[in-house]
């Protein structure tokens, strides 16, 4: 079962950004979008550009398509063994604008539409 505090997570290469470090207390698993450098034919639904996060240098793309549920197990496992580490946290516009369009993007698998649907009331 996955609660209201299920969490965003942004997977950049084995960089990863959420926002409220407490937020993974009780929650069981997350949800994690990749963002890559804007190519031709890209999902458009969500851009990201210099400024909107130190790591952003250019146009880039939240690509849906890549989106999962993964364990905050697997996540933790990712921190320790240095298959991931922490970055920034997202500016919370930029945050929003990253939440909303999953549910419009049509490369969002339908299993994690349907978790997002779920539990967007309680999440924003």
């Amino acid at each position: 079962m996955i609660s209201g505090n299920l969490n965003i997570v942004f997977v950049i290469s084995k960089y990863f950004y959420y926002n409220n470090l407490s937020a993974f207390s009780g929650a069981t698993k997350v949800l994690i979008v990749n963002i890559n450098t804007m190519r031709k034919n890209a999902d458009s639904t969500c851009t990201l550009n210099v400024g909107d996060h130190p790591f952003i240098r250019h146009e880039s793309f939240v690509n849906y398509a890549n989106s999962a549920l993964v364990s905050v197990e697997k996540l933790e496992d990712s921190l320790s063994t240095g298959r991931a580490e922490y970055r920034e946290a997202l500016k919370e516009k930029v945050l929003k604008r990253i939440r909303q369009c999953l549910l419009v993007s049509p490369h969002t698998p339908f299993d994690v539409r349907n978790i997002w649907l779920k539990i967007m009331k309680n999440y924003d």
